[in-house]
């Protein structure tokens, strides 16, 4: 996407097309893929990228683009299933940055191999520091070399109808992550300093001596093997479930478990079984544990974790549709609700108290205005 390289902190970055049709068989290259709602400001938005051009789309909901997505795959390459491939992936979490100026706001470009593929939300700096804690997983990804944190101040909306065009701003400065840190199963987790961008040497004046990055990041390739070489995996996995789970369950650590009950809830949601493995799942526990009533569903066991997975998995729409545009808010909101003594001052405490209260009964009255 040679468009996308140059443009730094512009929302234009990507632009929504309207195609009467698209010949998806004459490029097998064609990569098709959910474009993250942080670059366009939709939530259910993919592209289309070929040799020549790059196109994308809108849906109604995640489902709706899932399924858009998953056919046109089929269609772009047909014997996909048949083929052994390899799958890439990064999970990404950008935590907070330190020793930036006070009372500013700043967010955070990903960038992989020069393409924009994501955006933090822009914060506002308590003391010197900022948190954002935002959680990026980007899939069927390209195979790429370098990825690219920049870092950006952003502008006072009253100055920003006045400044020049957001295509010519420049980050402040940089992080790269090298692909050898976080590649695995494992996350990796650390530090970096922030490299300033010097066009007119005066990065100095906006970044401190210490400014850095904390990222949490992990970067996978898959390999997937033909789909006929899954059949009796996939026949035990639906068939005997809980025999296995009862197996592997003393075997595991916390984020394995975790990790196994989110595979097996996806994949059984998908033939409809995923509400049974629920069940079965629940029954194993409740006779596990039945002299210990007061530890059912309180451990980190698979069937805890697949709970929590099926609940993400059915309830995101809902929590979308009742919360989504009041949490973007709550991140644009220059309104503090730290109430925490040591983590504000006195002053202001009292103020931040009462804006906890608001803001929290108005999510209360959000949930139930869905029931009205």
């Amino acid at each position: 996407m040679p468009h996308q390289e140059v443009l730094y902190g512009s929302s234009n970055s990507i632009s929504i097309s309207v195609l009467p049709s698209l010949d998806l068989s004459t490029d097998t290259s064609t990569v098709i893929r959910p474009v993250h709602s942080s670059i366009l400001g939709e939530k259910y938005c993919f592209e289309v990228i070929n040799s020549e051009n790059t196109h994308c789309f809108g849906c109604t909901s995640l489902s709706e683009r899932d399924r858009w997505i998953e056919e046109l795959r089929r269609a772009a390459q047909p014997n996909k299933d048949n083929i052994e491939r390899i799958e890439n992936s990064l999970s990404l979490w950008v935590n907070e940055a330190k020793d930036l100026l006070p009372k500013k706001r700043y967010y955070c470009e990903v960038h992989l191999d020069g393409t924009l593929f994501a955006r933090t939300s822009s914060r506002v700096t308590a003391g010197c520091q900022i948190f954002w804690g935002e959680f990026f997983e980007l899939d069927n990804l390209p195979s790429i070399s370098q990825i690219t944190l920049h870092l950006f101040r952003d502008e006072d909306p009253k100055k920003k109808r006045h400044s020049r065009d957001e295509s010519t701003i420049q980050p402040l400065g940089s992080v790269n992550i090298a692909l050898a840190e976080i590649r695995g199963r494992s996350y990796q987790e650390k530090w970096y300093p922030i490299v300033p961008y010097k066009p007119s040497g005066t990065a100095k004046e906006v970044l401190g001596p210490q400014a850095s990055l904390r990222i949490k990041g992990r970067f996978q390739n898959l390999k997937v093997l033909p789909m006929e070489k899954y059949k009796e995996f996939a026949e035990y996995v639906t068939l005997d479930y809980v025999e296995m789970c009862t197996k592997l369950e003393p075997l595991l650590n916390v984020k394995e478990k975790e990790e196994l009950a989110g595979a097996l809830v996806h994949v059984l949601q998908s033939i409809g079984k995923a509400k049974e493995f629920l069940i079965d799942l629940g029954c194993a526990e409740v006779e596990r544990l039945r002299e210990n009533e007061a530890l059912i569903f309180r451990e980190n066991t698979l069937a805890t974790k697949a709970i929590d997975e099926y609940m993400k998995l059915v309830g995101q729409k809902y929590l979308i549709d009742t919360l989504g545009d009041f949490i973007m808010r709550l991140y644009s909101s220059v309104e503090n609700c730290e109430v925490d003594p040591k983590k504000c001052p006195a002053s202001d405490l009292a103020n931040n108290q009462k804006q906890l209260k608001d803001t929290c009964e108005e999510v209360v009255q959000k949930i139930i205005g869905t029931h009205g």
